[in-house]
């Protein structure tokens, strides 16, 4: 978002041409709020005056500099008479006002994606079809204990949710409740338990992801072993993963304009989400450029000659068709993460590494040699794109190896 400086407390800026010929408390800002993901264009941000009570601010946008100034008078009578949505009484009510502000705000910020903040939406669907009947004065302790209690026994296609599922669609849930409540819509004399539950785990009753870390000969076979069952895309994605470290969904999003042949670089701007949609990158230290090693050069050349006739700069480098044959001349579209996991699920059954392919431990692999090769957290942190180094040391797992080195290292001091 762009805000242009405003001269004095209640005008815009004499590029826009309007006055406000009176003092109404709020402000009116210049706007420029471009969304690429369908989001709409505005010229006006309105923010009204500070609610009392919460501090809050009420922000609607117009195209429209005079008809601006009345939804500012209209916002600000909302603060005076409290009159805030007073609509909104059931759970069912309150989602739908959490999506709509959200994407009429923060989607128009580009604070989150509109494709993002839709599959929050499809998550949290099963919750308010079973609860959506929910008065908001009658949500408590118990109620919440209720819906929890639904989230972990819910089955999709005969499955329990996985922990992941679970802890992302309570998230969205205390998110909701805080947005209501920060809204004046309803008051909880006992809202500490939102606070109190953010940090709750529940125990997903599904088989959890195993953080598996691979040795050289475990890697080399699950290589081979998709190349001899003619997964050689497959095994390329996971070959990205191994030895640079990339996300899944940033190896399928990669195109032929990111791929520095001359300079060995790999930029990394685009990923693929797990329902096959190409987004940009969700951070800024998710943009990052990375020096490919030569055997990973070697293959990406490979492509790139392979396909020149059929490709543009915006071109993906593994585009559906190369998975699967069947699909011709998708140079533009590509599988989604769900599909490889699946591809990984079936062709591992019955082997000695059966349910342990998971393609983000590839990732983790890469974390763990680094340390064990003695990267700096802090090169690894931008290698992997991580926004904290502490996200970063979750990713790594201490070997046998590490601990052994570090124990003789100490023996070594005591014994000088």
């Amino acid at each position: 978002m762009k805000i242009d400086k405003r001269i004095n407390k209640y005008k815009l800026t004499k590029s826009s041409g309007y006055w406000l010929d009176k003092k109404i408390p709020g402000s009116i800002v210049t706007y420029d709020g471009v969304n690429n993901k369908g989001g709409k264009n505005y010229k006006f941000q309105i923010r009204s005056k500070a609610n009392p009570n919460t501090n809050k601010k009420l922000i609607k946008y117009s195209n429209d500099y005079l008809d601006a100034i009345q939804i500012l008078e209209a916002l600000n009578n909302q603060i005076d008479t409290g009159d805030q949505k007073t609509s909104i009484s059931t759970l069912s009510e309150l989602s739908k006002d959490y999506f709509k502000y959200r994407e009429d705000v923060d989607v128009v910020k580009n604070d989150i994606k509109l494709t993002t903040l839709k599959k929050q939406q499809i998550k949290i669907n099963p919750i308010i079809n079973e609860y959506g009947f929910l008065s908001l004065s009658k949500i408590n302790n118990n109620t919440m204990n209720e819906i929890k209690s639904f989230i972990v026994n819910k089955k999709n296609n005969d499955k329990y949710p996985t922990q992941r599922t679970i802890e992302d669609k309570i998230e969205i849930l205390y998110r909701m409740l805080d947005y209501g409540i920060s809204e004046n819509l309803f008051s909880l004399k006992d809202a500490e338990f939102i606070n109190k539950s953010k940090s709750e785990k529940l125990k997903s009753k599904s088989q959890d992801k195993e953080h598996y870390i691979y040795s050289k000969e475990q890697a080399e076979f699950v290589f081979k072993h998709l190349q001899d069952k003619g997964y050689t895309y497959v095994s390329f994605i996971l070959k990205l993963q191994y030895y640079l470290g990339l996300r899944c969904s940033e190896a399928l999003g990669i195109q032929y304009k990111n791929f520095d042949r001359v300079n060995s670089i790999l930029k990394i701007r685009t990923v693929i989400t797990e329902d096959g949609f190409e987004e940009l990158t969700k951070t800024p230290e998710s943009n990052r450029d990375l020096y490919i090693p030569d055997l990973l050069l070697k293959l990406l050349s490979q492509e790139e000659e392979k396909s020149l006739d059929n490709i543009t700069p915006e071109s993906l480098i593994f585009p559906a068709d190369k998975f699967y044959p069947k699909y011709k001349n998708t140079c533009n579209k590509s599988i989604s993460t769900n599909k490889i996991g699946q591809i990984l699920r079936q062709q591992f059954k019955g082997t000695h590494l059966e349910g342990k392919v998971q393609s983000h431990n590839f990732r983790r692999t890469f974390a763990t040699n680094a340390a064990d090769n003695g990267v700096p957290i802090e090169k690894l942190k931008y290698i992997m794109g991580h926004t904290t180094i502490e996200t970063t040391l979750i990713y790594y797992k201490i070997s046998p190896e590490q601990i052994k080195q570090a124990i003789q290292s100490l023996e070594s001091f005591y014994n000088s």
